[in-house]
C-alpha cells in the first residue's frame, strides 16, 4: 500500500484507484502499489527512453537531412559534368573520324569540316561525293593535282574516266 513515510503531495494514486466503486468486485484482491512522484517520474523516464532509444535526435536528423541534400546535389554535378565529357569525347571522335576519311578520300584539310555522317559509312559517301563535286582525283589514294597525269598503274582509269566526262560534256579537267 502507501509509503507511511511518504509525503501525501507526492503520493499519486493508483490507476483505477481503491476509490473507484466499479473496482469493488474486483477478482484479484491483491493491494494495488501506489508510487510517489519521484517513483513514478523514474518508471516513465526509463519507459520513454526504452520507447525511443532507436530514434535519432531532432539535430541529428536535419544534420543528416542537409548532407543527404548536399550529396544529391554533387551527384547531380557530376552526372552533368560527365553528359558534358561524354558529348565532348563523341565529338572529337568524329573529328579525328573525319580526319581519316579525308585523308582516305585525298581531300585537303580545308574542306574535312564538310564532311558530315551519323556513321562511318555516311561520312565516306558524303566525303566521295564531295571529292567528285570538286573533282577531286585520286591516284593509290593520293589526291592527283589537276593538270597531273595519275601513274601509269592506273592511267586506264584516267582515260577512260577523261573519255567519259568528254562524252557527258564536263571538260574540266
Amino acid at each position: 500500500m502507501a509509503d507511511p513515510n511518504a509525503d501525501p503531495k507526492n503520493v499519486i494514486p493508483p490507476a483505477g484507484g481503491e476509490s473507484n466503486p466499479d473496482l469493488l468486485d474486483d477478482p484479484d484482491p491483491t493491494p494495488k502499489k501506489t508510487y510517489t512522484h519521484e517513483e513514478h517520474k523514474a518508471l516513465v523516464e526509463r519507459a520513454v527512453r526504452a520507447r525511443f532509444k532507436n530514434f535519432v535526435p531532432k539535430a541529428d536528423y536535419e544534420q543528416a537531412t542537409t548532407r543527404a541534400a548536399e550529396l544529391e546535389d554533387a551527384s547531380m554535378g557530376l552526372q552533368s559534368e560527365n553528359q558534358k565529357l561524354k558529348a565532348t569525347l563523341a565529338e572529337r571522335d568524329k573529328i579525328e573520324l573525319r580526319a581519316k576519311i579525308g585523308t582516305e578520300m585525298g581531300l585537303p584539310e580545308s574542306l574535312r569540316k564538310y564532311i558530315q555522317g551519323a556513321d562511318e559509312a555516311a561520312m565516306k559517301a558524303a566525303a566521295e561525293t564531295l571529292r567528285k563535286d570538286l573533282g577531286i582525283r585520286q591516284d593509290k589514294g593520293q589526291p592527283v593535282p589537276k593538270g597531273q597525269t595519275p601513274s601509269p598503274e592506273n592511267e586506264n582509269e584516267f582515260m577512260n574516266g577523261f573519255l567519259m566526262d568528254m562524252v557527258h560534256g564536263d571538260r574540266s579537267r
